[in-house]
């Protein structure tokens, strides 16, 4: 007979909570049904902690049982890292604080803060990269949390986790309401946390940047080369001013969506993306958070321009060195020529010095004459040293690969640079790619 009540009293919270008023907030927030139904199925163990107390555990972790589900199953956590319930016996019963995903994301840390950092929130979401029960390849895990207070007066955080590489909204809002908690509390050391890579604001294809109120990005881990400019005047490819449609909803009403297209990390063709942008307070002054989603089946642009391949790459360098051993400078003018062999679409020639000193740019002429020989990519990569390593080489010519805008461009994508050393009439060496 006790074993039929509780099943009665689960089975009945089960139907009170999908009948409560949040169940449309979840449509709104997930896009994808198995999301809500984690959403629920954590709301409902939660309750049963808070009714139940630490007597609730070993029901949560019963094999066949509706907490332990294919890939779905509750973990519950105490507040100093002790994993209190857990399908694995290995983790059960102990501390597991120092866990850390293949990345060095640190796991237990994570969840904890994402149901207790901020004293009025409660709930939250975390991610980091974990192996499917019983595989060995880590994927990326979102996982939900929520503090609950037993009837004993202990604090646990009681979780489970979906294995999905996209985002939705709720994870999005819930990414950004972290950030600002954190930016209100530490002002300018929030930035680097909200720029390390295995912090919770930089995950899948989604990051937090900050703007003031000026249009000046303050940052953006993923185009990091777009901090420090002034974005106004930037528009999407429908000719959207976006940062100031951002703005605009800051001003008005605090917080909201913005539709617009934009790259993803690594990509130079604009997806749809809604971007949810909050007000926040750094040091007193208002500044704009927000975090953007690229959501299912989301139209994507299309890139039409010819794209040069890796043996024409090959060949026009080639040709352009046999060029320059014959004429020297002389022949800068006719590598300038657009739409000409040498220069078309998004392929051109350069000539970099052996110290590092860029003599001729036929995309870029007002950066002739800079000592570039420490020049970094987004990605941190020493793109200057790379370049002088394979023209001091013995072959003297290689492929490098690295972050760069294109031409005129704001976003980085991956580039492939054919360079080859080459001596001028002079009897000086040069570096063409």
């Amino acid at each position: 007979m006790p074993s039929l009540t509780i099943a009665a009293v689960l089975l009945l919270m089960s139907f009170s909570s999908a009948a409560q008023a949040p169940a449309a907030d979840l449509d709104q927030s997930y896009q994808d049904p198995e999301t809500r139904k984690l959403v629920a199925l954590v709301e409902d163990a939660a309750e049963a902690v808070r009714s139940r107390g630490e007597a609730a555990f070993d029901d949560l972790c019963f094999p066949g049982s509706r907490w332990r589900q294919g890939e779905y199953y509750i973990f519950v956590l105490d507040r100093n890292g002790y994993m209190v319930a857990h399908p694995d016996p290995e983790l059960q019963g102990k501390n597991q604080i120092e866990l850390k995903d293949v990345n060095g994301r640190p796991i237990i840390r994570g969840l904890l803060q994402a149901a207790t950092a901020a004293p009025d929130k409660r709930s939250g979401w975390y991610h980091y990269q974990w192996p499917v029960p019983g595989g060995l390849l880590p994927r990326w895990k979102s996982s939900y949390v929520r503090l609950v207070s037993a009837p004993s007066g202990r604090e646990y955080v009681v979780g489970s986790g979906l294995y999905n590489d996209r985002m939705e909204r709720g994870f999005v809002t819930d990414m950004v309401a972290n950030a600002v908690e954190v930016i209100e509390r530490l002002g300018p050391g929030a930035f680097p946390l909200l720029r390390d890579p295995t912090g919770p604001f930089l995950v899948k294809d989604t990051y937090v940047f900050v703007v003031d109120l000026d249009g000046i990005e303050l940052v953006n881990p993923a185009f990091p080369n777009l901090e420090g400019r002034n974005l106004l005047d930037v528009k999407d490819t429908q000719g959207k001013y976006l940062v100031r449609e951002m703005l605009e909803v800051v001003r008005s009403a605090d917080s909201g969506w913005v539709d617009y297209m934009w790259p993803k990390p690594g990509d130079h063709a604009s997806t749809l993306k809604s971007t949810w942008v909050r007000r926040a307070l750094r040091e007193g002054r208002p500044v704009l958070v927000g975090a953007g989603v690229y959501l299912a089946h989301a139209p994507r642009e299309t890139v039409t321009a010819a794209r040069a391949s890796a043996s024409e790459v090959t060949r026009l360098v080639r040709a352009g060195v046999a060029v320059l051993e014959r004429e020297g400078e002389r022949a800068y003018p006719r590598f300038r020529e657009k739409d000409s062999r040498w220069f078309h679409n998004d392929t051109y020639l350069f000539v970099w010095n052996m110290h590092g000193v860029r003599i001729f740019n036929a995309a870029i002429p007002e950066g002739e004459g800079l000592d570039v020989s420490e020049l970094k990519d987004v990605l941190g990569r020493p793109l200057g040293r790379m370049i002088l390593e394979v023209a001091a080489s013995p072959s003297g010519e290689g492929w490098i690969h690295y972050m760069y805008p294109e031409p005129g461009g704001l976003f980085p994508t991956w580039k492939s640079t054919f360079l080859k050393r080459v001596t001028y009439p002079s009897g000086e060496q040069f570096v063409v790619g």
